[in-house]
């Protein structure tokens, strides 16, 4: 068994087949409906087939996302697609909505359930919480660190951790930023990406100057691969590759570099990236790299607020302009076809080199040092800074290492002959075996040179068109002769046996179990105002003042209780870590419900939810008549109608990152502190006491209440 898992992302077949040739043990995608990156190509029921055919053989595992809230329309359809894929059979899914989990936790109870980052499972309580409920891994928010990490590892449940990649700024599972703004839900799969977007930051109303860049949400990349001991030492069971909208390039390149820092770890070598794989990386994709959350890094370690895109690698500067292009002092290799960022004050430009000129005369590649003219009509200015972004030499080069590595899957095969009887047999590194028989297939003594071993090995070699590779052959038989075309007929029946009986062995009968109609003895509840405003002592007629409590860890730790001055029977919480089945409790803000069935859920573990943001009047609707008509009985559920919502809470605060404020700096508290992105829309920062900073709509939700449910408003 590998130390740790190498879990690679695919967004489309070319990705798939880079990171098998790469070597990955698991790779995880997403079918065209139901996964949280709705804008990768992503797999349709044919591809998803072929896929998780193709994976087996390469004796890897394919996980399959389904990690969106599920509306209550599209429920009995994603349990069709949760049984298609249970049936053809992959390893595992990976899931947000708790109504989704819990369906297929009692229908397809033997399907193996990953909870998904979505959840925002950030501590021991969490992981707990999830293995009760038949999660046979969690993957952890981004946010947490290696203490955290290391505390989860002990609950004896599978615990995946990202060790690559983008990193959000708000806590996992809980923006609604883009919903709000755009209508496009991170928790439906369709992020604007708000926290990549330029921001004016206010206080009292007045812009503040900002020397450390304008792009006040965006966070570098997470670079992990040199500390994969720790990770491994930690106890994680799986590392993750963030990248389902990255090429094939960067997904081969970087999946080789943890395979190669596992192998060292296994065989009790160092590993540190070289000079040369750090510029590959650079080159492939980065925002700047970062350790993140796991290493306590904050502030500028964490951020790239500069720029929010693809920084490349610095190769030269603009030393001239005109009409006939630009000319550039090269540090660094450029060629034809390649693509570049002139870093401009005014605005970036983005430029493919279609042609190269060196005094006048065309070339192909141009050396560090040389001064290059590129031709064409580019709004930049001399002392410019020049960045590569792509280098077509690196891909055409990747891409002949994914070629060369397709067949990795090394084989031992074994023929006897007796008599007019040929027994084959195959076995790999993996030690699945296949063995079978070939009758009346040509066999004749042999009149001048009988069949050797050589002769089986060169027709037994010819497995370009599968995953394997030939190790040895060994040929047991007597002085007969055997034609090629016999031979290469013997190899594709054994081969072809052994890929069909690795295949098979992993496909399921679907036969669901019934979902259980439960009654509850619902208590009925009263409209409800929450104060979401952090240490306020406002009151309403209506209102339940709340404070957040915290873990210790830096983390928002959801634990929200009623005000001492008011006496309440329940608890109200945000998190399902600190869902408890022995009291009453009310579930806002991080309780996401958007079905019947996630409702039921809540229920079955003494909890009133919310219903989700996503949901519009006539979801929210759908949801109620759902239940009623499954269960037999008028549920109880809040509605948010009127007031401000919490958009996003981010674990660094960007107000002294952006300001170089010290810590606990007050500076949220004393002032009043908004953001304003290029569209003009506003929105309120406020942090706590640990400085954990929420972003909040800065101007009043205002919707009417829907039948059936009981009214929920915020207020300050």
């Amino acid at each position: 068994m590998p130390s740790i898992e190498i879990l690679a992302p695919a967004g489309s077949m070319e990705s798939l087949d880079a990171a098998l040739a790469a070597g990955a043990d698991a790779i995880y995608c997403a079918g065209k409906n139901f996964g949280a990156r709705a804008f990768a190509a992503n797999f349709d029921h044919d591809q998803l087939i072929e896929a998780v055919d193709k994976v087996h053989l390469y004796g890897a595992k394919l996980y399959v996302t389904m990690n969106t809230l599920i509306f209550e329309d599209e429920m009995e359809d994603a349990f069709k697609e949760a049984c298609f894929l249970y049936e053809i059979g992959v390893d595992a899914v990976l899931i947000q909505d708790l109504g989704l989990f819990d369906l297929i936790h009692h229908r397809l109870p033997d399907f193996p359930l990953h909870c998904s980052t979505q959840m925002h499972i950030h501590d021991a309580k969490g992981v707990r919480f999830a293995k009760s409920i038949g999660a046979s891994r969690v993957v952890l928010a981004r946010e947490c660190t290696r203490e955290t990490v290391q505390a989860c590892c002990k609950e004896g449940v599978e615990i995946e951790v990202f060790g690559y990649g983008a990193l959000c700024s708000a806590y996992s599972g809980e923006c609604l930023i883009s919903a709000y703004s755009s209508g496009r839900s991170g928790n439906r799969g369709q992020c604007a990406q708000n926290c990549r977007h330029d921001y004016t930051l206010f206080q009292d109303g007045n812009a503040l100057p900002l020397e450390n860049g304008r792009y006040l949400m965006s966070l570098k990349d997470l670079n992990l691969i040199e500390k994969l001991p720790d990770l491994i030492n930690d106890g994680v069971t799986s590392v993750k590759i963030e990248g389902r909208m990255k090429s094939p390039a960067y997904v081969y390149a970087v999946t080789s570099l943890f395979v190669k820092a596992r192998a060292a770890y296994d065989n009790h070598q160092p590993f540190a990236l070289s000079n040369s794989d750090i510029q590959m990386l650079k080159l492939l994709f980065n925002r700047g790299f970062t350790l993140g959350y796991y290493y306590h890094q904050h502030d500028q370690s964490l951020r790239s607020s500069h720029r929010p895109n693809h920084q490349g690698v610095p190769i030269g500067k603009v030393i001239a302009k005109d009409r006939g292009g630009i000319t550039i002092a090269l540090t660094d290799s450029l060629s034809l076809h390649d693509g570049l960022r002139v870093l401009s004050r005014k605005e970036d430009v983005g430029i493919y080199v279609s042609a190269l000129l060196d005094h006048g005369s065309h070339i192909k590649k141009a050396e560090p040092g040389m001064i290059v003219t590129i031709p064409g009509e580019f709004d930049v200015t001399v002392k410019d800074t020049v960045v590569k972004t792509s280098d077509c030499t690196l891909v055409e080069t990747i891409a002949k290492c994914m070629d060369a590595n397709k067949n990795r899957i090394y084989v031992d095969m074994t023929m006897d002959i007796h008599g007019t009887t040929i027994d084959l047999s195959i076995i790999d590194q993996f030690d699945r075996c296949y063995r079978c028989t070939v009758e009346n297939i040509g066999i004749q003594p042999a009149k001048n040179q009988p069949l050797h071993v050589e002769t089986v090995t060169k027709s037994f070699s010819k497995l370009k068109e599968t995953p394997f590779v030939l190790n040895q052959v060994t040929y047991n038989g007597a002085d007969v002769f055997l034609s090629m075309s016999a031979l290469n007929q013997c190899r594709r029946v054994l081969v072809e046996g052994f890929m069909r009986s690795i295949i098979s062995g992993y496909k399921r009968m679907v036969e669901p179990l019934p979902y259980p109609c439960e009654r509850f003895d619902l208590k009925m509840v009263e409209p409800l105002a929450v104060n979401i405003k952090y240490g306020s002592t406002h009151h309403h007629p209506l209102m339940h003042t709340i404070s957040e409590s915290f873990d210790g860890s830096n983390h928002l730790a959801p634990l929200i209780y009623p005000d001492s001055i008011h006496e309440q029977s329940s608890i109200y919480i945000q998190y399902i870590g600190d869902i408890d089945d022995s009291f009453q409790q009310i579930g806002l803000f991080g309780i996401l419900c958007a079905n019947s069935y996630a409702l039921q859920f809540y229920y079955r573990h003494q909890l009133i939810p919310m219903i989700a943001f996503e949901c519009d009047p006539i979801q929210s609707k759908a949801l109620i008549d759902g239940y009623t008509i499954r269960n037999g009985q008028i549920p109880v559920i809040y509605y948010q109608t009127k007031g401000n919502i919490r958009l996003m809470s981010m674990s660094d605060c960007l107000i002294k990152a952006a300001m170089d404020d010290p810590i606990h700096c007050n500076r949220c508290h004393d002032h009043g502190i908004t953001i304003c992105d290029h569209s003009r829309k506003s929105y309120r920062l406020e942090g706590n006491h640990h400085c954990i900073l929420h972003l909040y709509t800065k101007s009043p939700y205002d919707r009417p209440l829907i039948d059936g449910a009981v009214e929920l408003i915020t207020i300050e």
